[in-house]
């Protein structure tokens, strides 16, 4: 925007481009895959576009306030959810920070749930990690490294569980 235009002009424009080719739209802030999905949503239906990573960061409200998301986990769930039934060839790719300060168990259970709410291609889970000078590194509550490698552990299974256990098939035939 900063630029005169927005995601959805550009990803408009990138289409207008002759060629057999897909595009991969890696990054997307949930809050402009939100604000416009409506005129993304054609652009992911032309069948040039595979991917699209749009991570959440934390299905917990409390914690988007405190990352200061400008989104809320109900407004990104309905955004994933309207796109699966409009595109469901379109593959969506999730993203999880775990631990962040102030993350409580309820905080991540959230995270858990989503993951039965919302169905992922691919999903990523990482330990926060703390960067000197930001806002988050200032804060007091910061969660012990045992209980993040802890809660990561579990989402993990869980990921596996839920998302990539599904992309496996088995091998040769029954008889």
């Amino acid at each position: 925007q900063d630029l005169g235009t927005d995601i959805a002009a550009l990803v408009e424009e990138l289409l207008k481009i002759e060629g057999d080719y897909t595009l991969n739209i890696y990054h997307l802030e949930a809050n402009w895959l939100i604000k416009y999905r409506d005129r993304l949503t054609p652009c992911f239906q032309s069948g040039k576009i595979d991917a699209v990573f749009s991570p959440i960061q934390s299905a917990s409200n409390r914690i988007l306030k405190a990352m200061r998301r400008p989104y809320t986990r109900e407004e990104y769930v309905n955004c994933i959810q309207t796109l699966r039934r409009e595109v469901p060839a379109l593959k969506i790719w999730n993203q999880f920070i775990i631990g962040f300060p102030g993350e409580t168990e309820e905080d991540f259970e959230q995270n858990l749930a989503l993951l039965d709410e919302v169905p992922f291609n691919l999903v990523q889970a990482f330990a926060y990690s703390d960067r000197p000078g930001t806002d988050a590194s200032n804060m007091s509550n910061h969660i012990p490294e045992a209980v993040m490698n802890r809660r990561l552990k579990k989402i993990n299974r869980k990921i596996f569980l839920k998302v990539n256990l599904k992309k496996l098939k088995p091998f040769g035939k029954r008889s």
